[in-house]
């Protein structure tokens, strides 16, 4: 970035790179990736992915976000989770009617149960439990109280997602 920062998104008022946030930075991600000629077509085949891949999403021009394509199950490993760290709501305060972000996100979350995938979702939003329990079903969320316990909590809920 340091060479090429006039290439990149300015969207934080900077007049030079921030070597403590810039390479998290999802719009920094996917201009670098473009750069280097490593950005992927977007197609709606799970077969133009690899394991492995980065995926990044501009859900609108303010929401960016970024995955890891993951392997199918194997004799080894059966579990397909998908874990959603989340505010506790399914949209964004821009995001526009509410109700078109939960039914969006009640049918992503079935399309995954389909494919053989369990969606769990992790917050730290309390007032959200009963929006939460709609949509991930009872044994399909947690609470915690500090998001700062996440790393000593994950093996737990490792534990009691796969056993």
């Amino acid at each position: 970035m340091a060479r090429a920062f006039d290439a990149y998104p300015h969207k934080w008022g900077l007049k030079q790179p921030d070597t403590n946030i810039d390479h998290r930075r999802v719009p920094n991600l996917m201009t670098f990736f473009e750069r280097q000629g490593a950005s992927l077509a977007v197609t709606q085949d799970a077969r133009d992915y690899k394991p492995g891949d980065l995926v990044t999403w501009d859900l609108n021009s303010q929401m960016t976000h970024i995955g890891v394509v993951v392997n199918v199950p194997s004799d080894a490993d059966p579990n397909r989770l998908l874990i959603v760290l989340s505010d506790g709501r399914p949209y964004d305060h821009d995001y526009g009617d509410a109700r078109y972000a939960r039914e969006d996100t009640r049918e992503a979350l079935r399309q995954a149960r389909l494919d053989g995938i369990t969606p769990f979702c992790i917050t730290i939003d309390r007032d959200s439990e009963a929006e939460l329990r709609d949509l991930y079903g009872e044994v399909g969320y947690t609470i915690i109280d500090d998001v700062l316990t996440l790393p000593e909590r994950m093996p737990a809920i490792y534990r009691r997602l796969t056993t």
